[in-house]
């Protein structure tokens, strides 16, 4: 009589097995923190799209639409980077350079004049200097 053979017991469960709830866990925080933090950036970009938006030619707006979500992304990330433990001189400088950036997009679209450039000039340096001492 031919018997078929008998599949292989069952293997031990090990350290890693014990860690999953750990790590469901912390992919669970991870993502409910970045969806907190991304509506927390969310909130800005819209602002920022309803006030340049009446004010922009149709033919810049998805370049516009495309620079806030790219620039609010940036932000996104220097406020991750200091939340895993990295330099808080990164957020500051980049929410200098975000901030700087309206300055741009005010004197462009809505209301040209050096009044921009004297408060956004002296943010973007300042946050390009701050930028560049966190690589030192």
């Amino acid at each position: 009589p031919s018997s078929s053979p008998s599949p292989p017991p069952d293997p031990p469960p090990t350290a890693a097995a014990g860690l999953s709830p750990l790590i469901i866990g912390v992919i669970v925080g991870v993502a409910v923190g970045g969806l907190v933090a991304g509506l927390l950036l969310v909130v800005p970009a819209f602002w920022v799209l309803r006030k340049l938006g009446p004010h922009v030619p149709r033919e810049l707006l998805f370049a516009v639409r495309a620079y806030v979500v790219v620039i609010s992304a940036m932000l996104l990330c220097a406020a991750a980077t200091v939340v895993q433990g990295g330099n808080p001189q990164i957020l500051l400088g980049a929410a200098l350079f975000y901030v700087s950036d309206l300055a741009v997009a005010r004197d462009r679209f809505i209301a040209p004049g050096f009044a921009n450039a004297a408060w956004g000039l002296p943010l973007y340096y300042g946050a390009q200097v701050i930028l560049a001492q966190t690589l030192a």
